[in-house]
């Protein structure tokens, strides 16, 4: 009997580890509006380089992809207690955040800048 009761056993053991699990879906916020990074595009969908990145990086690992609608300011924090696994909205990298959260590999120099009037300019 104990011998059929391990059998059983095994043959169900190797019954659930061939058949195939499916990772966890990649759980991405992005500041959806931040055209051309992240945005809904006419049908809702949400398009962009980044969320084309994102679903790269899925396909690549062979997890699935659910894009999270999150403000700016709630990324950060989103990613600190877990509630998404990665953020995305064309964010600086400074030492600051670098404090509390990893960064990826830049994939964009923005070379930003801030453009004011020169009152002593001619036009």
């Amino acid at each position: 009997m104990k011998s059929n009761c391990r059998a059983f056993a095994l043959v169900a053991a190797l019954l659930f580890a061939a058949v195939p699990v499916r990772a966890a879906d990649i759980v991405a916020g992005a500041n959806i509006g931040n055209v051309p990074w992240e945005f809904a595009n006419v049908r809702g969908e949400f398009v962009g380089f980044e969320i084309d990145l994102v679903n790269e990086i899925g396909a690549r690992l062979g997890r699935g992809v659910e894009i999270v609608n999150i403000p700016f300011n709630g990324l950060f924090s989103a990613v600190q207690s877990g509630r998404i696994d990665v953020a995305l909205s064309s964010m600086t990298i400074t030492q600051k955040r670098l404090g509390s959260v990893s960064f990826a590999q830049p994939y964009y120099d923005s070379a930003q800048s801030l453009t004011v009037l020169n009152p002593g300019a001619s036009a």
